[in-house]
């Protein structure tokens, strides 16, 4: 697999399915004037509770989606099914505590009824399963085309749906609740024929039995993992509630939260494309080209990530057509450097589900959601929802430190990657480039092209001298199924 095919496979893989997210963008302008930062305050609270919630819902199942395909081979469905049905269960017990939750959050004295909130904000956790089924299934068989297309037909209904709703009959936040609802529903019904009838990948009631207890050994410890990453993503906006933030002031970050959030569709896309490739190479012990893969999965994030901060303000002067929701824009350039460590987090994460040690998976997730809250509620009350912004990014790139203390990871780094500098070196890239956009995006506007055109010439000479050098895979893509 060379450049061209993880190109080619980002943007069919990540960046498509991820349309809805981008063509949002291009709505913006048009919608932002008849939405206030109570509307994006209210909504990401509710998503915060549901997220955290939902990170139970597949119970940490899906880790045995891909090593059973490449264990099981040609009879991979038979594992899936079983396995979808406990994924199935999972998922109704996190609607039950969901719907439990947001009744007793959500106000008596409410715009809209309770009941229909809840059940907009919750319902799609009954089938949710079947789309973490879809999307292992076509990124293992690398077949982009059909989830790409299904997909798309689902994000462009939610996209109109979403405009009409606000521009038209401008019923705020709860435009995001039924467009998603209608979206996701529609996903589902599309997907049905396919894996339901055609691959029989549907869930098959089964008892616990000895090889059930084996599966949730190594799958339960993945649940303080999904809980830990929806924590780092989710509840600076819970704690804001309980310390008493305006719902103004959390929708001023929950705003600039989702904008910053942009730049992760663009790197999961990438991480997405590579992760067979991960697989391939990890059992293959090819040293060389797993630290050409981190090498280049890094420098990638970290040019995207850059540019964008650099560029937040006139982002922001383009699609947010709303003065009151100008002052986002410092917390959405920060939120784009807290996912600057992810190629590093998800590489050495794979390592530990391809060798079933999930257990350590813990010590990357958890322990820097632990330390997203301390920081929360210790800088929140005096320096407000800018602290939890800088909490996010600090709780984010801790790992660069935990896996220098964790043995495991020690052991891991230096045989990969040849010396336990890396983290260290990774981590010092990532403060200096967040100190340098920050720094160069309050440059004129005519200062900051020439620098971006310096930088792009920079980077097309480096790749016309070296394009043997930056043939980073040697393999095609038979090798990896």
């Amino acid at each position: 697999m060379n450049l061209k095919e993880i190109a080619k496979n980002s943007v069919w893989f990540g960046i498509i399915p991820k349309l809805a997210s981008i063509a949002t963008l291009f709505i913006t302008p048009l919608i932002t004037p008849f939405l206030t930062a109570k509307d994006y305050g209210i909504y990401g609270i509710i998503t915060s509770y549901t997220g955290i919630i939902g990170g139970f819902a597949i119970l940490g199942l899906h880790v045995h989606l891909a090593n059973s395909y490449y264990e099981y081979k040609s009879r991979f469905g038979a594992v899936w099914r079983r396995l979808i049905f406990w994924m199935f269960i999972g998922n109704l017990l996190s609607f039950i505590v969901s719907a439990v939750v947001l009744w007793f959050y959500l106000p008596s004295v409410f715009p809209w009824s309770r009941g229909l909130v809840i059940f907009l904000s919750t319902f799609y956790m009954l089938y949710s399963f079947n789309m973490v089924v879809v999307n292992h299934y076509y990124s293992i068989r690398l077949i982009p085309k059909p989830l790409i297309l299904k997909n798309l037909s689902a994000t462009l209904i939610g996209i109109l749906i979403n405009f009409v709703l606000i521009y038209y009959l401008r019923i705020g936040f709860m435009a995001f609740l039924i467009s998603s609802f209608i979206s996701n529903l529609f996903l589902f019904f599309i997907f049905f024929k396919s894996f339901w009838v055609d691959l029989k990948l549907y869930p098959l009631p089964n008892k616990p039995d000895k090889r059930v207890v084996n599966w949730f050994k190594v799958a339960l410890p993945m649940l303080p993992h999904q809980i830990g990453g929806t924590i780092l993503a989710s509840v600076d906006r819970i704690i804001m509630t309980i310390l008493a933030l305006s719902t103004v002031e959390i929708g001023i970050y929950s705003q600039g939260y989702s904008m910053g959030n942009y730049a992760n569709v663009f790197i999961v896309s990438l991480i997405t494309s590579i992760a067979p490739v991960i697989q391939t190479t990890f059992r293959n012990n090819n040293l060389l080209q797993m630290r050409k893969m981190l090498y280049f999965s890094m420098g990638i994030t970290l040019l995207i990530i850059t540019a964008l901060s650099i560029w937040m303000k006139e982002i922001y002067f383009l699609l947010v057509r709303n003065p009151d929701l100008q002052i986002c824009q410092d917390v959405a350039s920060y939120t784009c450097f807290s996912y600057a460590m992810f190629p590093f987090y998800s590489m050495l994460s794979a390592f530990c589900f391809i060798e079933k040690k999930t257990i350590y998976v813990l010590w990357l997730v958890f322990i820097p959601a632990i330390l997203n809250i301390i920081l929360n509620f210790i800088f929140i009350p005096y320096y407000g929802y800018m602290a939890a912004a800088i909490s996010t990014i600090a709780s984010y790139w801790s790992i660069a430190i935990i896996v220098l203390i964790i043995p495991y990871f020690k052991n891991h780094i230096i045989r990969w990657f040849g010396t336990l500098y890396i983290p260290i070196f990774l981590l010092s890239t990532c403060i200096f480039l967040l100190v340098i956009s920050h720094f160069i995006g309050n440059f004129e506007l005519l200062h900051k092209v020439i620098i971006t055109i310096l930088v792009l010439l920079i980077f097309a000479i480096y790749y016309y001298f070296n394009k043997d050098k930056v043939k980073l895979f040697g393999f095609q893509h038979q090798d990896v199924l």
